[in-house]
Order: C-alpha cells, then structure tokens, then sequence
C-alpha cells in the first residue's frame, strides 16, 4: 500500500521551494495536503491559465517517486504539453532549487491514446507496473467497433476465449490474425485475468468473431473489463478538463431522445475501464478533477464532478441538494424581501460550507499583475477588472439597401429550415446567421441529404433562389457557392472588426460554423494581398488563389483598394511581378531551412522529395508579409536556425489523429514522411512540386486540421514575428487545452457560443500567466503609463436572433459567475435594490480560494482578501 503520509511529506517539501510557484499556488498545495488527507478526491478549480497542470504535476511526481503509480487522463492532443513540456521542465526546476532527491530521476511516461497502444509500449502486463506516471487520453478505450476492419481491434475476447475453451468451439477464431504482443496479452489474461471475466469469457454468448459481437452491452463492458486488467491499477487518478465528456455532444436530436443515457467515452474510460468493480487499488485510489468550470449552464452539473472524485452516492446527492438550493434562491431574487434574502443567505451559507472541502479555486482578481492594473485605472474589484468585454453590433441603418435584403432573406432562409434535424458532421459544414434557428447546410450534397417535408423542402428551395438570385449581377460569382457568404452583411461586419483589431496586435477568432469561417479566412487572405499590392509591395498570391479569381476580382472593385476597371486587365502582369520579386529573395533563407533539417532529421534521414517538400513548408512558415528574416550575420542565422528547429519540434505531435485508429502502421503516424503528408494542406502545387506562397495572414484551425499542422499553427500564433496574424478556430477545436497566449491578447467571438462555461475557456486561451496582455501590463505600469486591456469582441447584427442569444447567455453566465466567482447578483441588479438589501447581499461570501499558507505572516493577509471584502 502506498504510505499517502510520504507522498504529504514530499508535496510539503516541494511546496517550500518558493520558485516553483506563484499567483499562491504553493498555498493550494497546502490546501491539498489538507483536504486530499481526509477524503478520496477533490476538485482544482482555478480559473483558466493559473497553473493547475504544476498543481496536478507535483503532487504526481511525489506520488510516483513514494512507489505508487499515477494515471493522468487528459483530452487528447495534449500528451506532449503535460509529458514533455510541464512534467519534465517541472522536473528540471526543481532540481536547480534544491529538490535533489529528484536529481537523476524520471517516472517515465506511458501514454496510452487509441487501443492499439496497449500493444505498441514493448512492455509486459499490466501497463501501470510498468510505468509509475501512465498519460491516457480521454479518448482512449474499445476502438469504434462499428467501423473496425482490423481483427486487432476487436479479436482479443474471441483469442481468450479459444485459449480458454476447446477451439473448435470458437467458429471462426481460427482465422484471426492478431500480433505476437497482442497474443501475449492473451496468454498473461488467462494466467492473471479475474476469475469472473474469465468465466464470463469460457461461458458467456460472445457470438460470431466479428466486431457486430460489441454492440452488445454485456459483450462490450466485457471488453472493457478486460482492457482495464491490462492497463493495471492505480494509487492516484487525476482527470483534467474533467467537466468533459457528457452524453450527447454528437448526436442529433432524434439520437439524443432515442437515447438519453448514453455514455460518454470519458465516463466509460472512468467507469468500465479504470474503475471496474473487481479494481480495488484503483477504486480506493485518491483523485484529483481539474477544471475552471465545473458547472457551466446549470448548477446540476456539479454532480459530473462530484461522481468522479469519487464521493459515494448519499454524499453526491446531499451535494445536489446544496447546489440547486443556492441556484434557486439566486434566481429567486427579484425585489430584496426579508424573505428572499434569508433564503439566500442561507442557501449561500450551505454552499460555501459544504464545498469548501472539496473544492479550491484561485482567481484572476488576485493575481500582482491584475491588481497592479485594477490599482492604477481605479477599476471596480470585479472577477476581471482587466478584461474589457466589447459588443460589435452592426446597425441596420448602416448597411446598405443590398445588405439589407441579403440579411433579410438568409433569415428568411433559416425560419424556413426551423424544426430540421441535422447531424453534427453537416451542421459543422453549414451556416446559420440567425444564429439560434436551427441549421441550413450550405452545400447542395448536405441540403439533398436532408430535404425536409415536401412544404418545408419547397420554403427553404424558394428563398436559397432568391439568395442567389441577388448574387448573379456579380458575373465574376464564385463557382463554389459557400464561399459567397464572405459577402454576407454579419460576415463582412467580422471582416472589418478583424482587420482593424490585427493591425494592433495578433487575433484569436472562435466561431462555430465551418463554411463562415472559410469565408472569413478567404476574405482576410484575399483583401490583406490586395492591400499590399495597391501599395506596390511585393507579396505573393494567397494559397489557392490565381489572378482570375472571381473572389479576388469582386474584391477588387471595392474604393478602398483603388484600382479602376482600366488596371483590371493588367492585374495579372502586376501580380507576377510582385510575386517573382518577393521570391528572388528568399533562396538564402531556404539554404538555412536546409541545413536545420538536416540537423534535425539527421536520426530519421528524409528522402530527396520529402526534404524538398518540408523545406518549402519551412521557408513558407518563416516569411512574413513583404519581409524575410534577416540573416546577414551570425545572430540573424542562429534566430533563424532557432526558429526553424522550434518548428520542427512543434509538428511532432504524438497524438495521432482519430482516424488512424484502424490503421496497423499506426506507429508510423509519427513519422516524418506521414508528418510531411499532414504539413501538405498547407502548401499549394503546380505541376509536379510544392511551390511557396507565404504562410498566410489568416489561417484555420478546425476538426480536420492534422494534428502536426495544429501543433505548427499554434506555435507560429505564439510568436510575434510570424503569421498567422488572425488564428480563426472551431470552438469544439479550440476552446480548451491550448496555449495561445504568448503573442495575442484580443478574442473576437464571432459566433457566440450557448454555453457561458466554454466562453470562460475560450477568453482562457489569452488569459494566461506570462501572457502577452500581462508583459504589456507591466511594462506600462513601470513606465508610469495607462495599461492596456485584454479585449473580447462580439459580432453582432442589429434585429437578428443575436440579441435573443446574448440574452440567454448573459442569464446563463449569472449562475455561472455566482457558484464560481462569489458574484451572487450581477451588478445591474444589485443596483436596483434598496440600500439595506445591497448591504445584506454584500455580507455574503462564497469563496473556495485556499487560505494563506501557514508560514505566511499574518500581516499580509490582506492580500488575499475575499470578494465581498473586497468590493
């Protein structure tokens, strides 16, 4: 048994290390010695970007070096930021401040992402004997049976089974095919398997040997079972973003009501896999949930939570109670009545005190930098006094005639479409403007597949015509028809907010829709082209655009550019010129880009063509604008040798994308010629080769960005001197786990989602320590100057459903920022009462931030004040 006294004893050490912590994180560590001691799990809350990764990192560290073995369950993508970036550079600086007991030492770092790792490790059975830190990806579990073709990603129960039993009995297993690890696995099953899921195994109906036999509940969790036994048990579980994975995120809504207790594949990791009933080490393990938002839209949702730190079932339901009892007395008040504010402050009271010891959450509003900034502006003491929250609203009686009727008619259109159920892969390709009214798909193949009733299939063919009908005096009209939204009023009032905003500084865009936000990315490409060749710089064309254009022609008869229809037909020539004359310039930058390939490479040799290939990437990621780096001398080549490695690195991603899932060369993935396939969506060709069109000013980020390119995206986004200047990005993509705060500190919310919790994490990519808003802060602070402000947009159209889903969100958010940051009644509110109820409402404190720690002076206690203290 692991001595949990040790593993205190080591955090306490590591919490006296004052240059491993800051923003008070070392008194969380307090906070979780205490709490952690006297009961099987707890939450870490703090808000986005204060550092709860160190907090999870350090208390597996001692857990694994007192002998015990820690898994780390986190969203996918993310392997390489928690192992190979917070794990070992924690690791690293605490060493250098004199935790030299950790000198020398390396818990390893199994990672287990898709099934087939279970077979790949070159380790024996259990995995986590193996292994004292095992990182598995929420994601990781059965394999999508459904679509499985290969037998080693469903054979195994049918080979234990013919191990186990005469294999005559077994029809059809004979001719499975699975590997020599895999068949070990089989072997170390029928010696160490648990007595039950063997005998479920020698006795039970598995069926024919096909991947149809899992589909079958009973078959499937045992499966699961049997997974579970070969990743082994473990001392402490820590679940991160664990606020993830609810049933339903995926489906459509006659899925959703056909099957309302669908399992999450998260809850199925937690539930079937790690914490099996027969896994007693593990089901007594302690946990650790980390998330800034574990409710979101409601209060019930922090029952999610509660089940999994582990809390047994008349615990979680009294907590329930608790929690609904405080969002009702919130929503309840409404004149400030005796009655009403004892209810509050009751329920309150409850709140605060039957949380307290599950749940720790440090805040923004303490952090130096924040109150040096509330300090110096005289800002009110609010959660984020220095987030400014801007709404875009375009205003009808700024648009033109044709703008008007355009935004009438695709209302029109989304009316018509009310009521369609549309899957979650087409309503990802689709936009709505209206953006509450349920889904339209843009393309023809989507809209064909979902007609609708014959009444309602003739509505929307009626006003998609009349949409197209205002396009055709454009003769140069695009040939693919969703590239026309660029010309939609909402979709060119974003265009304009983003060029104003990005000439201050880089620009983090979340939308929802795909098909808007390509058109967006055109646009911002096409338009910052034209831009610079009105002004006679040389620049080459955008990636997937030539001369003949229609998009590129419409745009340039806007005034702004201030070409006339005689320059027109001599575009092309000044395009060519412009493009040959940027490029003459750049084959001393392509001769550095060689040369860290090859010093990079150097263990994994590329072939001529795939060297070819990644250079042009490389020079390509490097050139900015009508500018290259300068590398005349030393310093200027060892910047560029840095960067060129820095982005070599970035693109090693070692999360496979999903669907290599059934692919047997699956190790391969990683690999630099698959790498080199990935990074070739960003390259555009002619003839035979890759040819180099500058990285682009705008650039996507959505589901089906390869992971390598999203590594690449993410690091070029980081660096100011690189593009993208506009990252534009899913929300179901990017709102969580990425890093995205070095170079940028304006968000434009372009389509602002339902969900108050998910804006909370998106505005959390910028809002981070070491952020760019943070060194601009301080560096206008000691300069004796006004500070800047984190900025976040939204896009917005006067008299659309807009204003109805800003409403919804705004109340939404008010539970939110009541159970999460003491903020019990938004300030607008609490203004309308009286005098009396004001005061009564400001006595009450919902705080879940550790206390100061213990060898802190009591002197400067009033640093940590609580927000009613505060306010």
């Amino acid at each position: 048994m692991l001595d949990w006294d040790q593993v205190f004893d080591r955090l306490e050490e590591l919490e006296n290390v004052p240059q491993l912590w800051r923003a008070g994180q070392d008194a969380s560590l307090q906070w979780l010695r205490d709490n952690l001691s006297r009961q099987p799990g707890v939450l870490i809350a703090d808000e986005v970007g204060l550092g709860k990764t160190r907090l999870a990192i350090a208390l597996a560290v001692c857990v694994a070096h007192c002998g015990g073995r820690v898994a780390i369950v986190i969203p996918p993508g993310l392997t390489f930021q928690w192992r190979d970036e917070e794990l070992a550079g924690f690791l690293r600086q605490a060493v250098e401040h004199g935790a030299s007991w950790l000198e020398n030492w390396w818990p390893g770092g199994g990672v287990l992402r898709t099934f087939r790792d279970l077979f790949t490790i070159g380790k024996a059975f259990p995995v986590a004997a193996h292994a004292p830190i095992t990182f598995i990806s929420h994601t990781f579990g059965l394999p999508r049976t459904k679509t499985a073709r290969h037998p080693e990603l469903w054979a195994l129960p049918f080979m234990l089974k013919k191990e186990l039993v005469d294999g005559r009995q077994v029809k059809g297993a004979g001719q499975l095919v699975i590997s020599d690890y895999q068949a070990d696995a089989v072997k170390w099953l029928v010696k160490n398997g648990s007595p039950s899921s063997l005998k479920s195994v020698r006795t039970g109906p598995l069926g024919k040997p096909s991947p149809a036999a899992f589909s079958n509940s009973a078959n499937q969790e045992l499966f699961e079972d049997l997974v579970g036994q070969l990743v082994g048990q473990f001392d402490l579980i820590l679940i991160d973003e664990a606020h993830k994975g609810r049933a339903g995120d995926d489906a459509t809504k006659t899925e959703k009501a056909a099957e309302t207790t669908r399992k999450s594949r998260l809850s199925r990791l937690l539930n079937h896999i790690l914490l099996r009933p027969e896994a007693k080490r593990t089901r007594a393990a302690k946990r650790v949930a980390l998330t800034a938002t574990p409710m979101e839209m409601d209060a019930s949702q922090w029952v999610t939570i509660f089940n999994r730190i582990g809390l047994d079932d008349e615990r979680v339901g009294g907590l329930k109670d608790v929690v609904t009892a405080f969002e009702k007395a919130a929503r309840g008040l409404h004149v400030g009545s005796d009655t009403e504010l004892a209810a509050l402050r009751s329920a309150a009271c409850e709140f605060n005190a039957k949380l307290k010891p599950l749940v720790t959450r440090r805040l923004w509003r303490d952090d130096a930098t924040v109150q040096r900034f509330a300090q110096a502006t005289g800002a009110a003491h609010a959660a984020h006094p220095h987030r400014q929250l801007l709404p875009g609203v375009k205003r009808l009686a700024d648009m033109s005639s044709r703008d008007r009727t355009y935004l009438a008619l695709t209302e029109a259109l989304s009316a018509a479409a009310r009521g369609a159920d549309t899957a979650f892969e087409v309503k990802t390709t689709g936009s709505r403007f209206a953006q509450a009214l349920p889904l339209l798909p843009e393309s023809p193949e989507t809209a064909a597949a979902n007609p609708g009733d014959g009444a309602k299939g003739m509505r929307v063919a009626y006003w998609r015509e009349r949409i197209h009908d205002l396009d055709r005096d454009h003769a140069d009209l695009a040939a693919d028809r969703r590239w026309s939204l660029q010309w939609h009023p909402r979709v060119r009032h974003a265009i304009c907010l983003v060029e104003k905003l990005a000439k201050n500084g880089k620009v983090l865009v979340f939308g929802e829709f795909i098909e808007s936000l390509r058109a967006l990315e055109r646009a911002l490409n096409i338009r910052h082209y034209l831009r610079h060749v009105s002004e006679g710089q040389a620049l080459p064309l955008p990636r997937g655009v030539d001369p003949d254009d229609a998009d590129l022609r419409r745009w340039l008869t806007e005034p702004e550019f201030g070409f006339d229809a005689k320059d027109l037909p001599a575009f092309a020539r000044r395009a060519a010129d412009l493009a040959a004359r940027y490029e003459s310039d750049r084959s001393h930058l392509r001769d550095l880009c060689k040369e860290a390939i090859l010093i990079h490479c150097r263990n994994d040799p590329l072939s001529p063509a795939s060297e070819k290939t990644l250079t042009t990437w490389l020079v390509q990621q490097l050139c900015v604008e009508n500018k290259l780096w300068a590398v005349g001398d030393a310093d200027g080549k060892a910047t560029v040798l840095a960067q060129a490695t820095g982005l070599l690195c970035s693109v090693r991603d070692p999360d496979p994308p999903d669907e290599a899932q059934d692919d047997p060369g699956i190790a391969a993935a990683m690999r630099w010629p698959k790498i080199i396939e990935q990074l070739e969506a960003d390259l555009q060709k002619d003839a035979n080769d890759f040819v180099f069109r500058m990285s682009p000013f705008a650039q996507l980020l959505i589901g089906d960005t390869k992971p390598a390119t999203r590594r690449a995206r993410q690091g070029t986004f980081n660096n100011p001197q690189l593009n993208p200047r506009v990252l534009i990005g899913q929300s179901d993509v990017m709102s969580e786990g990425l890093n995205l705060h070095r170079a940028c500190r304006t968000l434009v919310l372009f389509h602002l989602d339902w969900n108050p919790g998910r804006i909370e994490q998106q505005i959390g990519r910028v809002d981070r320590q070491d952020s760019d808003w943070m060194a601009a802060c301080d560096t206008a602070l000691n300069a004796g100057e006004k500070p800047p402000t984190l900025d976040v947009y939204t896009v917005a159209v006067e008299g659309t459903y807009d204003d109805l889903r800003m409403k919804v969100v705004t109340e939404r958010a008010q539970v939110l920022r009541a159970q999460l940051f003491g903020e019990i009644v938004p300030a607008n509110q609490l203004a309308s009462l009286g005098a009396q109820a004001q005061h009564a409402i400001g006595q009450i404190d919902i705080d879940f931030r550790p206390p100061l720690r213990r060898a802190v002076a009591a002197g400067i206690a009033g640093t940590n004040t609580s927000p009613k203290q505060a306010a």
